[in-house]
């Protein structure tokens, strides 16, 4: 019924009568579905990075300690910057992912070290390391959805598009639409199945 051709063509069609339409389109979509609106403004403002303080709070808040002895956030993320030997002027990761990747690695790890120089230097190389299905510098990014999406307070992400936004995986979106972001070729595939069976097996503690 949607399609996306359709969609286009009515598109210019209200343009060539209205320049303002999409300006109108944007805000009755803002109204009437205001989660996605959120979601889709935001990522594509920060292209699938964790951009700021806030979503850097809602990401970490998710977090549960492997050791069981605490959640959330570890080390005060001022501290880390202040530590961090990391010139993000000339990496494609943002201060925000890396400070999300040392957070959610000790989460992960926190029963094997208490170092947090052991995690400043993991999460480093974590954002570095394309072996996995999505880029390494939008991991973070990634890794907070997946946590949030099992996570039971689903409204608290919903600002964020965290918990609502479709399996990065799938080249298809919620709607069965076709997703060109993530048509990953067929060894990216079998990397992100051996990845599920570890996610299955309790790789993220949730």
């Amino acid at each position: 019924m949607y399609n996306l051709d359709k969609a286009d063509r009515l598109l210019k069609r209200k343009l060539e009568k209205d320049p303002n339409y999409t300006k109108k389109l944007l805000e009755k979509i803002r109204e009437e579905n205001p989660s996605e609106f959120a979601r889709a403004t935001i990522e594509d403002a920060y292209q699938r990075h964790i951009g700021d303080a806030d979503m850097y709070n809602e990401a970490v808040r998710n977090l549960k300690w492997s050791n069981g002895k605490g959640r959330g956030e570890k080390w005060d993320k001022d501290d880390l910057l202040r530590r961090a030997n990391v010139d993000f002027n000339n990496e494609k990761f943002g201060e925000y992912d890396w400070l999300y990747a040392v957070q959610s690695l000790y989460s992960d790890y926190s029963n094997i070290s208490e170092d947090p120089k052991y995690f400043m230097s993991m999460a480093y190389d974590y954002l570095k390391n394309d072996s996995f299905p999505e880029r390494g510098d939008e991991r973070a990014y990634y890794d907070a959805q997946r946590r949030a999406r099992r996570n039971n307070s689903y409204n608290r992400y919903d600002g964020y598009g965290y918990s609502n936004h479709y399996d990065p995986y799938s080249p298809y979106d919620n709607y069965g639409a076709y997703d060109y972001r993530n048509a990953y070729d067929y060894e990216s595939r079998k990397r992100y199945d051996r990845r599920a069976d570890n996610d299955r097996d309790g790789r993220y503690n949730e």
